[in-house]
This record gives structure tokens, sequence and C-alpha cells, in this order.
């Protein structure tokens, strides 16, 4: 042995459980620092900053009073933010309850708590600090839509800020896409819990009913005012506009997060791409620049890219009738060509981000996890021998049966597209399971998700870009190439 050497006294000793102390989930309250591992029964939520906006229903009715909604996603115990409050109330000057919560949620404004359902916290709990987070905003009066309505909206506007790169600090002065990406989960799961408390069943029938008639109508090229994405009471007041529709169709994705299970969004998640892609396309180049410059809370900032493009009247109508009209002619033209290569840029970059962004989110919510598979939909052999005896008789006419054949197969494709009632209440029931008990994994899921939302989808530039980063297949492609051929034509005239 070497002299440098010295002995060294070793222990081949474990002690059970040890490696556990000491560790805690994220979720750790920012005043006492523990979290549910430590002090499951004690609730907790985040800091958010509720912000009174006009918006169209989710459905396509007239513009009303919702909210949106961006957190820093700073966690703290319902106690101890109480103990706060009390304490800046003692201090001279004293700070009002939301004065001092900004200042502990890194001096980024906000004027609610947004609740945490925890694996061990009770039912009872949880609805107390739901009624008091509705009790806490303050223009609540303004409301007409049910809770669920407006949490749908408001959970379509955060995504919308993704898929159209707007700011989320832009009225808390703070956070950012982790932060907002991680509150995701909590809108879903606060949504699925009014949902599945709520007191009135017909109510919710007519959620599913409403959602289920909406993401089974077939896609139309056409743009007369009025989509098959509508439900039959839309277009029969025909009073959905372009962007009521196109609201629509972002409607129906969100919903797809708390309705449908992966199973059906397999089935039916490149039919709702195609409908918002035809939707986002306006039917006529001058209806471009009207589209763009609608008045929504979250179209401000593409409104404004889109009209410093556009063309001043001076551009279409020259003043100087002796300047060279070839030269002229040929600027305006290679300026049109500038501007719808602009303006369709703007149009499908969204589309593409919104889409990718609620896809990659059913990843995570549909990945399997501790629950029960999902029910088997299973035809009658009644019904299977009706549906035979109808293709006997109209087989006596060769050309009647191949019409109703494809009927009947149109038919059968949209409703393996929609999901039935008892799949609907199973995904709920999935869902409030899942965001209980998994959110540690989910919120890492989470974190990588937005690592490449930013990283590769933000960073795509052209449309063979986001068809590799999206993984769309080439008959997915070709459909949405025919659909921008039909609507060029259709501008064309």
């Amino acid at each position: 042995r070497s002299k440098k050497q010295k002995n060294k006294l070793t222990a081949d000793v474990k002690i059970a459980g040890l490696e556990n102390i000491g560790k805690e989930s994220r979720f750790k309250c920012m005043v006492c620092h523990e979290g549910y591992d430590f002090k499951p029964h004690d609730i907790m939520g985040f800091y958010v900053y509720n912000k009174e906006v006009a918006i169209g229903d989710f459905v396509g009715a007239d513009e009303d009073i919702g909210l949106t909604t961006v957190t820093h996603f700073n966690i703290i115990h319902y106690t101890c933010h109480a103990q706060a409050v009390r304490a800046d109330a003692r201090l001279k000057p004293m700070k009002r309850e939301w004065e001092g919560a900004t200042i502990r949620n890194s001096h980024t404004l906000c004027n609610n708590l947004f609740p945490i359902f925890g694996p061990e916290i009770p039912t009872p709990e949880y609805s107390s600090k739901v009624d008091k987070y509705w009790r806490d905003i303050a223009f609540r009066s303004s409301f007409q839509m049910t809770r669920t309505e407006i949490m749908i909206e408001d959970l379509r506007l955060l995504l919308a800020r993704f898929a159209y790169e707007e700011s989320f600090s832009e009225f808390s002065k703070g956070g950012g896409k982790e932060s907002n990406m991680s509150f995701i989960p909590y809108m879903v799961q606060l949504t699925v819990h009014l949902i599945q408390n709520s007191s009135s069943s017909t109510e919710n029938h007519r959620l599913f009913d409403s959602f289920i008639e909406r993401i089974s109508q077939p896609i139309q090229d056409s743009h007369d005012g009025t989509s098959s994405l509508a439900s039959k009471s839309e277009v029969a007041s025909s009073k959905a506009t372009e962007q009521d529709l196109l609201d629509v169709s972002e409607g129906v994705l969100v919903e797809s997060l708390l309705f449908v299970s992966g199973e059906h969004w397999r089935r039916s998640r490149f039919r709702l791409l195609e409908r918002l892609w035809v939707q986002a396309i306006p039917p006529r180049a001058s209806e471009t620049e009207e589209m763009l410059c609608e008045s929504s809370p979250k179209r401000i900032k593409t409104a404004g890219e889109g009209a410093q493009g556009a063309k001043t009247d001076e551009e279409r109508h020259p003043v100087d009738e002796h300047a060279d009209k070839r030269k002229d002619q040929q600027k305006d033209q290679d300026k049109k060509e500038y501007d719808e290569k602009k303006d369709l840029k703007t149009m499908y970059r969204p589309v593409f981000l919104f889409w990718g962004l609620v896809d990659r989110l059913h990843r995570v919510l549909d990945a399997v996890r501790s629950f029960r598979s999902p029910p088997v939909e299973v035809k009658s052999v009644k019904e299977a021998a009706k549906k035979r005896k109808r293709t006997r008789r109209s087989s006596k006419n060769s050309a009647a049966a191949a019409a109703a054949a494809a009927a009947a197969a149109a038919a059968d494709k949209q409703k393996d597209i929609a999901p039935s009632i008892e799949a609907i209440q199973w995904t709920l029931e999935q869902r409030q399971h899942v965001l209980r008990h998994h959110q540690d994994q989910i919120l890492e899921e989470l974190k990588n998700l937005c690592n490449f939302f930013t990283s590769k989808i933000l960073s795509c530039q052209n449309f063979e870009d986001y068809y590799a980063q999206l993984e769309l297949p080439d008959s997915v492609v070709n459909r949405l190439k025919h659909h921008y051929d039909i609507q060029k034509k259709n501008a064309a005239h």
C-alpha cells in the first residue's frame, strides 16, 4: 500500500426510505416550500390574472363578455396566502390583497387564485375553491354564458396566444410559454369538474349533442357565408361570419381535449385539420384584409401584420395616367404576389400551430396511465341484420345500390369520427383521474412539449417544414393542397 493512502471506514448499511427523505415534487408552496407530499390535505393554487374581453360565443353566436386568463404559475397554499394577506394588512402603509400577491408572484400582476385538485384533496374542498375562484372575478356579473362555456372559451384564447404568437405578459407584465403551458391541464381539470358536478343533466347533454353535431359535419370548400362546421341553428340564423366560423373550428379542437379519447382523436384529427384549413383561407382575395383586421382579442397582432402589406387606394388606382403602364402593371403584379404570399403565410401558420399544439396535448392527455380501458362500441346483432337486409333489397338496382352504399359509407365514416355519449363520459372520467393523480409526470411532459413547440414548430418557415414536424402523411398533404387550389381558383373568378 502506498504511504499516501489513508484508511477509510466503509459500511454497507442502507436505511429503508432514506432516499425519499427531503424529496418533493415540483408542487412547492412559495411561502412554506412544502407541497402535496408533506401536506397532502392542504389545497394549493397558483396566481392568475383574469381580464375581461368581448368575444364571440364558442358556438358562433353574437359577441358576449368573457375572460382571458394568463399565469406565471407560482404555487401557494390557500392558508399561506391568507396568512400573507393578514400580514400585509398590518403593514404601514398597508398592502391590499393583490398588491402583496403581485410581489410574491415575481412582480407579475394577479387578481385571482386558480385551485389545484390534488390526489388527496376532498372533492368538497376543491369545489369550494372553484366557487371562490368565480366569486373573485370582478366582472363576473357581465357573464351571460355558463361557467363551462366560459372556461372552454378561455382555454381557446390561451391556445390562440400560442398559435398567433402573442405575448403572455401583455396584461400581467410577466409569465411566458412554459408557465402558461403548465396552466393548460388545470383549465381542463376545472372544466371537467364543472361538467361532472353540474346540477343540470340537460345542460350537459346539450353540450355533448352540440359537440357531436359539429365534429361530425362534412368538409366543404364553399364560402357562402355559412359553413358545414356551424350547427343547424347557426346556419338558420345566418349571423355567423367567417371569423365566427374559424372560432367554431378552433372551439371543436379545444373541446376535443375534454370529450375525445385517444382512439377517436387518431381517427378524426386530420379531418379537423382540414376543416380548420378551409375556414382559415378566405374565399376571395378581396376578403383577406377584412378577415385579418377582424376585431378579435387574439388577432390584433395578426391584423397589424397583415395591414402592413395592404395596398393603398393610390396603389390600386394610379393617379398619374401618363406613367409607364407596363412598369406600373409589373410593379402592381409583384406587390400583389408578395401580399398574397404574406397574407397566406399569416393565415396558414396559425392553423398549423393551433392544430399541432392540440395534437401534442392529446398525446399527453391520452397517454396510457393507471385508468380503466375505454368502452368498446359494438353494434348490436339486430342492427347488423337490418343492414344486411337493406343491402339485399337495394341490390336489385345496381345504380341505386351503388349510391346507397356510398351514402351509407359516408354516414358510417361520420359516425366513426364522432364519439358516443358513453365515450365522452368515459373521457371525462379519464381526464379527471389522470389530471389528479399524475400531475408531476404530466407537467414534465408539458415542459418537453413547450421545448418542442418553441424550437421545432415555431422555427418552421414553409409548408414542407410543417408537414415534417407535424408528421402529416402524404394523403393529408395532398388534400390540403387540393383545398388551397380550389380556393385559389375561386379567388381568380
